[in-house]
């Protein structure tokens, strides 16, 4: 909601033409902000029922699979590089699923439903990538998140409880207002990156994501920070982590060759 009202004001001050894409929105980009909307809300449950380090992880899978899916749709033959890059990547989620096993074994059921809901988010947001990319060609970046943003919180709406932020402090408001902003600067950068390079150059610096996660949970854990749960990983989470980008990267850049 904050994205949707923070962009329709900049569009309304500086370019009505761009809210043009409300009057008459494009189909593709009506199924792209329902598939957003599914995708906040699966990695919100997944981290709910996991952790962030294992959330992180887990949601690399939607950069594999929209190079999958682009394999596929595309109808190209993966090359050896990209196919090595994926069995890297499986194997880094085995060691790095071995490793967050053993950390939740008093809460098992939670922690493999928790990543469940990472994979229907990462499955639903490789969809809405390709969508987007699609999209591009007859709208700007900006126009597509305006349209994008509204749909997911329409749909998101009736599953909020308001009242709740009556009871929110003072922080936790600013927490809230930071989220909202920096999803307009986040997906507001990942829309302009896509329109300026490939898109698998762009997988490759989201995939770097799960590295400094776990690096500032590691650190927090340590301090024994008191306002967000420690989460230890042992090497078999960090071999797994370290092998789960590699691949992630290896896959995304490496070029597949075109099927006859």
């Amino acid at each position: 909601m904050v994205g949707f009202l923070l962009l329709l004001i900049i569009f309304a001050w500086r370019k009505r033409t761009g809210l043009k894409i409300l009057k008459c929105p494009p189909k593709r980009g009506l199924l792209a902000g329902a598939l957003i909307a599914c995708n906040y809300f699966g990695y919100m449950k997944g981290l709910e029922l996991t952790s962030a380090s294992n959330a992180q992880i887990m949601i690399q899978l939607a950069p594999m699979s929209f190079a999958a899916l682009s394999i596929f749709i595309f109808r190209e033959t993966p090359s050896i590089t990209q196919f090595l890059g994926m069995l890297t990547a499986v194997t880094g989620f085995g060691f790095f699923y071995w490793d967050q096993i053993l950390q939740s074994y008093a809460k098992i059921d939670s922690f493999q439903l928790g990543n469940l809901w990472l994979l229907f988010a990462a499955s639903t947001w490789a969809v809405f990538a390709l969508l987007q990319k699609s999209l591009m060609r007859n709208w700007k970046p900006q126009e597509l998140n305006l349209l994008i943003y509204g749909i997911s919180a329409f749909l998101l709406f009736p599953m909020a409880n308001i009242s709740e932020l009556d009871s929110l402090s003072t922080i936790s408001t600013l927490l809230l207002l930071f989220l909202g902003l920096n999803t307009v600067l986040a997906y507001g950068a990942f829309s302009e990156a896509l329109t300026r390079i490939p898109a698998s150059h762009v997988s490759v610096i989201i995939a770097l994501n799960p590295l400094l996660t776990i690096a500032l949970m590691t650190y927090l854990t340590q301090m024994e920070a008191q306002w967000i749960s420690g989460e230890p990983v042992q090497w078999r989470g960090y071999l797994g982590a370290i092998l789960v980008v590699l691949g992630v990267v290896t896959t995304v850049v490496g070029k597949p060759r075109l099927s006859r």
